[in-house]
C-alpha cells in the first residue's frame, strides 16, 4: 500500500508541475500584444489600433460594441475593409479571438449609436455593420433596398439580417440577387444587419428603407 508520505509527495508534485505548465500561459496574459496600440479620443474614450495579429477580448480589448475602421486593405475577423471603410455597430466577445490580415489598420472604438440619417420618414445608410430599430431606427414596417454608385459591379449580392436583441438569433433577412427589394417589419428592440457585398464592405453602395405606405 501507498504510505502517505508518498502520497503527499504525488500529490506536491503535481501541483507543482500543473503550476509550470500554466506560468507561461499566465506571463504571456500579462505581457502587452506589439500588434496593439491603443490612444485617448477627444471626448474621452479609447481608440484600439490593430496591426496583423490575433487579439484576446477580455484581455487585448475589452468585451463590447464596437465601430471598425480600416486604413488600408485588411480583413478583420473574416470580413474584408478597404482604404476608409467602415463596420459598425460589430459585438466582441469576452474570451474570443479577433483576427487582423493585411497590411495597414484596423482603428477600433466603442459604437457611437447614433441616429441613422433620415429624409423625411426614410433612411440613408452608408455603412455594413448593426443598427438598434427602436433607437437608430424607428420600429415599422420598410421597403428596404440599396443603390451602388457609378453602377458599379459588386463582386458579391448585398444582404441583410434581422435578429434578436441578444444577437442569437435570426429572425429574417435575405441576399439582394435577382430581387432588388424586400418589404421587411422591423420590430423594437430588434437588429437590422446590412452588408455591401458578401462578407467585403463596399464604400460605393448604400442602403435605403422606405416606409410601408
Amino acid at each position: 500500500m501507498m504510505r502517505k508520505s508518498q502520497m503527499i509527495f504525488l500529490v506536491i508534485t503535481f501541483v507543482c508541475l500543473l503550476t509550470i505548465i500554466s506560468i507561461p500561459e499566465f506571463i504571456k496574459s500579462l505581457t502587452p500584444n506589439e500588434h496593439l496600440e491603443t490612444k485617448k479620443i477627444k471626448g474621452g474614450g479609447i481608440e484600439y489600433r490593430l496591426t496583423q495579429g490575433n487579439f484576446h477580448i477580455g484581455n487585448d480589448i475589452p468585451e463590447g460594441y464596437y465601430d471598425v475602421t480600416s486604413d488600408g486593405d485588411n480583413y478583420f475577423n473574416g470580413t474584408e475593409l478597404s482604404d476608409g471603410d467602415h463596420f459598425l455597430g460589430l459585438r466582441l466577445y469576452d474570451s474570443n479571438i479577433a483576427q487582423v490580415t493585411g497590411k495597414g489598420t484596423i482603428k477600433l472604438k466603442k459604437s457611437a449609436f447614433s441616429p441613422v440619417s433620415k429624409e423625411g420618414d426614410s433612411y440613408e445608410i452608408h455603412h455594413s455593420g448593426f443598427y438598434t430599430v427602436g433607437k437608430q431606427i424607428q420600429a415599422r414596417e420598410y421597403i428596404i433596398t440599396y443603390e451602388t454608385r457609378n453602377d458599379e459591379v459588386l463582386k458579391e449580392d448585398p444582404w441583410f439580417q434581422i435578429i434578436s436583441d441578444d444577437l442569437q438569433k435570426i429572425i429574417g433577412g435575405d441576399s439582394f440577387g435577382d430581387a432588388n427589394q424586400f418589404e421587411v417589419d422591423l420590430k423594437e428592440n430588434t437588429w437590422l444587419e446590412l452588408n455591401q457585398s458578401g462578407f467585403s464592405t463596399n464604400k460605393n453602395v448604400s442602403f435605403f428603407l422606405r416606409p410601408v405606405k
